[in-house]
């Protein structure tokens, strides 16, 4: 009769980049589909695998040469093991149930958290990398505590952050919440039956630059121009519409909403 096992091994070895992690992963594959691959609390590397065993020697035997032999392909000595522990499954589910888990992020919530594409989320994965907590088949988990710092410092900039309250406000038929969000909605001429927000460019950068900045965090997307006005037309996003400031309560909106 066999019982299955949860085997935690660590190595000393600083840092789980997620090129480390993956490769780890996919040497793993084989044997422990179920793996997972990430940073210790020291921040050590350290792999976890479930096996099935007649015996908790029969656990740690399997276990640990199956995550040494994965190591060795990925140019990691064995010898650097710094410890390796076995318990039952039903035991981890129980600690597992017992421990306050944090809140965790994979790599579309982090984007949505950050605000961000996809695209700008990988421009930015060497500065989350100290936010992994593990690595999984279908990518990184994120503390999503880190990935609320790393939108701090990501921040849009108040003429942006006043140019998506501004769409986000008219596309809702509702006020602006700000000043500077009124008067950014003065460049919106007309919202289309579709939600589309026509918007006037006019004869400088300034707007087109805020809303390309915009669509590259996916918070709008852009359709073609009309006509040979220059005007764009321009979508909120779900998540452009998470990361815009509620409108305010006045009912009345302005701009092209303005009945």
């Amino acid at each position: 009769m066999t019982t299955a096992f949860s085997v935690y091994v660590e190595f000393d070895r600083p840092g789980a980049d997620p090129d480390t992690c993956t490769r780890l992963l996919d040497a793993l594959e084989q044997h422990a589909p179920d793996a997972a691959v990430g940073p210790a609390e020291n921040r050590n590397l350290s792999v976890r695998l479930f096996v099935d065993a007649g015996s908790v020697a029969h656990a740690f035997t399997l276990g640990l040469d199956a995550v040494q032999r994965a190591a060795v392909s990925c140019g990691i000595s064995p010898d650097t093991v710094t410890a390796a522990t076995v318990i039952t499954e039903d035991e981890f589910d129980r600690r597992e149930a017992q421990s306050e888990v944090p809140e965790l992020a994979g790599l579309a919530e982090a984007a949505d958290i950050i605000g961000v594409s996809g695209n700008g989320l990988g421009r930015l994965l060497a500065e989350l990398e100290p936010h992994v907590v593990q690595v999984l088949k279908t990518g990184p988990l994120f503390l999503a505590s880190g990935l609320e710092e790393v939108r701090a410092r990501h921040a849009l900039s108040p003429a942006q952050q006043s140019l998506l309250d501004a769409l986000n406000a008219v596309a809702l038929g509702a006020a602006p919440p700000t000043a500077l969000a009124r008067q950014a909605a003065e460049a919106v001429t007309d919202v289309r039956p579709d939600g589309r927000l026509r918007v006037r460019q006019g004869t400088t950068s300034r707007t087109s630059t805020l809303l390309s900045a915009l669509a590259d965090r996916a918070l709008v997307e852009l359709h073609q121009d009309v006509g040979d006005s220059g005007d764009v037309l321009v979508t909120v996003t779900a998540r452009g519409r998470r990361h815009a400031t509620a409108p305010a309560d006045d009912t009345q909106a302005t701009g092209a909403a303005q009945p």
